[in-house]
């Protein structure tokens, strides 16, 4: 995204990252947040210490990301870190990135095992937790994703799956 998208618009990203997405401190309307207390190239682990300066979102493509080698990602899937921000913030972001890209299938939050105030704010942003994964270099983190509708509606019966 190259202009603002509402309350949306573009920052400059921490090492490793493709893009930032910055949101609005009062267009997420929640008081949930977290600051990430990680260095700059890995925006992953938070704690609750508010939100001045809204919500920060980094985002990657899955195929470049640390998530390549450690779950099936798609071509047009996102890897998001979240730096500071609130729920409302990070759903936000969500949609924006679901708005800028609709082939995207796949919108990925890698959440440090035992950090339970990003999980928390996943949660509360509409991802859900997925799959729990060891990435390379060992570090455990729990899978939060988020998908379009048109993605969750589909059935995932065996039965309905197209026969090759």
């Amino acid at each position: 995204m190259s202009r603002p998208i509402g309350p949306i618009s573009t920052a400059a990203p921490a090492a490793g990252w493709e893009r930032a997405l910055q949101i609005d401190a009062g267009a997420a309307g929640d008081t949930a947040s977290v600051t990430d207390t990680t260095s700059a190239e890995d925006t992953g682990s938070a704690e609750d210490t508010g939100s001045a300066g809204g919500t920060l979102v980094q985002v990657r493509h899955t195929l470049t990301s640390r998530l390549r080698d450690s779950y099936p990602v798609g071509a047009r899937d996102l890897e998001i870190g979240v730096t500071r921000g609130t729920a409302g913030g990070v759903a936000l972001a969500v949609e924006g990135l679901f708005g800028a890209d609709p082939e995207c299938r796949r919108i990925i939050l890698a959440v440090p095992d035992g950090d339970r105030a990003l999980a928390q704010l996943a949660e509360a942003a509409g991802l859900r937790s997925v799959v729990e994964v060891e990435l390379p270099g060992g570090e455990d983190v729990v899978l939060w994703v988020a998908e379009p509708a048109r993605v969750t509606a589909q059935s995932i019966a065996v039965d309905d799956l197209p026969q090759t």
